[in-house]
């Protein structure tokens, strides 16, 4: 009797884990999930990992986007740090997805692994990154650079605008719009004119050509005192200022 009672408890046990439902998991592992293309070879390319690379018999890839598309990688071809590429094709879409898979020995897959691509071609903003400051004086908790502390050589505390154009080859100048002195300190709770030597506007000069550290300054247009002057004449006031300097602070996000 105990005897047979043992067998039928082994046999249960062995039941139950061959019923387990499978469980996939994460097990693909990309350096990039977001891909644009080489503008040259038109290839999307990043690295992948695998958290258990001998339980895989191979991987397969499929496009969610486009014509129809699968590639099985068979396990003697992947590596621990497997670099994955594919070549966009002319009749793919502006944005597809490459879906990868890693298909075990045993039968059983892991979880999908979405693969993004931009294939939009033109100018667009992808990511916007803090370089340097361009105008003012550098403000408490920057730690970017302030090549022109433009607030100490010409009187350029704060101002709005920075329309640059090439006047000859290699020289650019730079129009701001509404500027105040040394003393300017922004006030997004009390916008205006915070400020002296309020000028409507003054131009600036740049021979820059590698911009990787920031827009450095070759000088400025000046009056006698080696301050910014004016260049254009205009009436100066605080009701218009406010939507000016309201401009100025997102100009500055923008320009970090």
């Amino acid at each position: 009797m105990v005897l047979s009672f043992s067998i039928f408890l082994l046999f249960s046990c062995s039941d139950k884990e061959e019923n387990e439902p499978f469980i996939p998991v994460d097990e693909i592992i990309s350096a990039k999930t977001f891909l644009i293309p080489n503008k040259d070879t038109k290839v999307v390319s990043t690295i992948l990992n695998f958290k258990n690379i001998d339980a895989i018999d191979y991987l397969m890839v499929r496009k969610s986007g486009g014509n129809s598309y699968s590639v099985k990688i068979d396990r003697n071809e992947l590596t621990a740090d497997y670099v994955f590429n594919y070549v966009v094709q002319k009749t793919d879409p502006q944005n597809f997805r490459l879906i990868l898979v890693a298909v075990y020995k045993d039968g059983n897959k892991s979880n999908d692994l979405s693969l993004n691509v931009d294939n939009r071609w033109g100018f667009f903003i992808r990511s916007v990154s803090r370089t340097a400051r361009v105008t003012g004086s550098s403000m408490d908790g920057e730690n970017f650079p302030n090549p022109n502390n433009t607030a100490t050589k010409w009187n350029v505390g704060g101002t709005d605008l920075g329309i640059i154009w090439e006047m000859q080859p290699g020289k650019y100048g730079i129009f701001f719009g509404d500027t105040f002195g040394y003393d300017f300190k922004p006030n997004l709770a009390n916008p205006g004119p915070n400020g002296g030597s309020w000028r409507s506007n003054v131009l600036a000069f740049s021979e820059d050509n590698d911009l990787e550290d920031g827009l450095s300054f070759s000088n400025m247009a000046t009056d006698d005192k080696g301050y910014a002057r004016e260049i254009v004449y205009g009436e100066k006031i605080r009701q218009v200022m406010v939507i000016g300097l309201l401009s100025q602070q997102l100009l500055f996000v923008l320009m970090e």
